[in-house]
């Protein structure tokens, strides 16, 4: 499992005038996470396709930019992002693999 991960779950669509459409979320010690909207902070996702990028580096200050920033632990493909579909009838789960291959969903 990965710890203290943050995802972006961005959808994907010709439509850039709603960024709020996006889904965030960082993992537990367990490697386990919940999904809250970008514009409400509830939790949840919006359906369809969405890039997702999975990242480990923070900066220690963000409000400095002077500010040093940990060590990535993520390899470039999943900071680059990979797409997977959220069903339209919804989920209450989503597993999203991390390895040396291919990214995305378990079972695609």
């Amino acid at each position: 499992p990965l710890a203290e991960a943050h995802l972006a779950f961005e959808p994907v669509t010709s439509d850039t005038k709603t960024p709020s459409l996006g889904s965030y979320a960082t993992t537990d010690a367990t490697g386990r996470f919940t999904l809250h909207l970008v514009a409400t902070g509830l939790p949840g996702a919006m359906p369809g396709e969405h890039r997702v990028r999975v990242t480990t580096a923070r900066a220690e200050n963000p409000s400095r930019e002077d500010s040093s920033v940990s060590k990535e632990r993520v390899p470039q493909q999943y900071r680059d992002g990979f797409v997977i579909n959220l069903p339209e009838e919804g989920s209450d789960s989503i597993e999203v693999f991390l390895s040396s291959t291919t990214p995305g969903p378990r079972g695609e």
